[in-house]
């Protein structure tokens, strides 16, 4: 049964075409990865289908009575300052009637892991990952026909992953679309997948990893019949260019009439050619010097606080030596951002306190997960240039190399998607010529296609590296080593 049916949808965001002829249709109990670049409208499509946004053209048809739940990627603002539990109770029919203890909404918070203490806290004041749970419990308590996701795993922990991957495992007649970056969760969950490119759908009935296969054979054969039809305009504009050649030189109507209907007949030809796959965008390129020492980095018998002095996590000894790098995990809230932070803050202060020791020959760049450290009010060209010598022309090759045409130099840093932001964050690591990276969810705001641009960077050009991540795909594919916060100490992952 089809739920709903999205058909020759148009839409335009600004001057930008998002969509043109796009269908799309969603059956009962289909679960499916919605995949495309930052910036292609995959946040839209899912606001459109959930009736927060209408198309400027075509039809939409949903199925009578069908019940939408639609997650956003942050908290709206008109709920940010309603508790937890009296958000996830205003969703369920008829109004919430009753006492603090409704059995419903207490078996769902606690089936995603949200804390009894964190119930009456407003939506607004919780971290990302507690966010992320709370509007997805706020979704699902009025039990939808069908759940569209956007992000869902931005800023969760594993566990809070795995907790995620089994309640949706466990939706029997709901139909879920899943917009992730997240390969692993999209091979997990899903059994079809829809790439969003060009404004169309491509959808093709498996899981991310086999439709990405399929898609890109599909791809192959429209560049040979692209191809193909090139060679044929190029022998008909020929042919017809010598047959006009001949009208002239021996003064024939007949082959200056024919010339004219063989140019028609290439235009045709050209209108209908088949369309290929995107170029590929720009990739920041991170070339990190190695230094000739035997260790970057040395931690021994030092405790990660909190501001407030309170012990997160206890470091027995933790050597970081050239050309590794090294996966800091473990759950939301315990110490790992903070003790990059800390790091930082010693290798700019000049000093060894706390058991950390820096070589000295060492020179840091820092990647923020929030990307605070990028002024909102700056321009792109103001951003990067006080990385180095001014805006050069060899600094305009590399931002136009990152997928940042030149006419976009003067774009401010807050007008970027959250994509573009975390590109020019990592071209400033490369500008500023580090020897370590100490890397915070680099993956969080980036596409798939992004995030695997920068996995081969990091891997190929042997980048030293400490870094934190959820991603449990990117962790595997660049990580020399795993460590992971538990019971306050951190420890080796076998």
């Amino acid at each position: 049964m089809t739920l709903i049916s999205l058909q020759s949808i148009y839409f335009r965001l600004g001057k930008t075409v998002l969509f043109d002829n796009l269908d799309l249709s969603m059956m009962r109990g289909e679960r499916a990865g919605l995949v495309g670049r930052n910036g292609s409208g995959k946040s839209t499509l899912l606001q459109i289908m959930g009736g927060l946004l209408e198309p400027e053209s075509g039809s939409i048809v949903r199925t009578h009575g069908i019940q939408i739940g639609y997650v956003a990627q942050v908290v709206p603002p008109s709920i940010a300052q309603i508790g937890v539990f009296d958000a996830v109770a205003e969703k369920i029919e008829g109004g919430y009637i009753g006492s603090p203890s409704d059995y419903r909404i207490e078996r769902l918070l606690e089936n995603l892991g949200i804390d009894e203490q964190l119930y009456w806290e407003p939506l607004g004041t919780l971290s990302g990952g507690e966010a992320n749970r709370a509007l997805l419990a706020r979704a699902l308590i009025a039990e939808p026909d069908l759940l569209l996701l956007d992000e869902p795993t931005n800023h969760m922990d594993m566990a809070s992953i795995e907790r995620l991957e089994r309640t949706l495992a466990g939706l029997r007649s709901t139909a879920v679309l899943l917009v992730s970056h997240d390969r692993r969760l999209l091979d997990t969950l899903t059994s079809s997948s829809h790439f969003l490119r060009n404004g169309k759908i491509h959808t093709f009935n498996s899981a991310y990893s086999k439709a990405r296969e399929a898609l890109a054979e599909q791809d192959a054969a429209a560049l040979l019949r692209r191809k193909s039809q090139e060679r044929e305009v190029q022998r008909i504009q020929s042919s017809a260019a010598r047959l006009a050649q001949w009208g002239k030189v021996f003064d024939n109507e007949k082959f200056s009439r024919k010339a004219k209907s063989m140019l028609r007949r290439a235009e045709r030809l050209t209108e209908e050619m088949v369309s290929t796959a995107p170029a590929a965008r720009g990739s920041v390129r991170i070339a990190t010097g190695l230094l000739d020492v035997a260790r970057l980095l040395r931690v021994y018998d030092h405790e990660v606080r909190r501001p407030d002095g309170a012990t997160l996590f206890r470091i027995r000894e933790l050597l970081l030596c050239p050309g590794e790098r090294v996966a800091i995990t473990g759950q939301n809230g315990c110490g790992k951002s903070t003790f990059l932070r800390s790091i930082v803050s010693l290798w700019r202060s000049g000093h060894a306190v706390g058991g950390i020791s820096l070589n000295p020959g060492l020179q840091i760049g820092y990647y923020d997960q929030d990307l605070s450290h990028l002024a909102a009010d700056q321009s792109i060209a103001e951003c990067l240039a006080e990385c180095g010598s001014g805006m050069t022309q060899q600094l305009v090759a590399e931002v136009v190399r990152a997928g940042f045409p030149y006419e976009r130099l003067g774009d401010k840093i807050g007008v970027l998607s959250g994509g573009e932001r975390a590109r020019i964050s990592l071209l400033r690591l490369k500008l500023m010529q580090c020897n370590l990276l100490l890397l915070d969810e680099p993956s969080n705001h980036l596409d798939i296609e992004g995030i695997e641009q920068l996995e081969e960077q990091l891997v190929n050009n042997e980048t030293s590296c400490l870094f934190v991540s959820h991603d449990r795909d990117f962790i595997q594919r660049i990580s020399t080593r795993i460590l992971r916060v538990e019971r306050g100490e951190l420890v080796p992952v076998a």
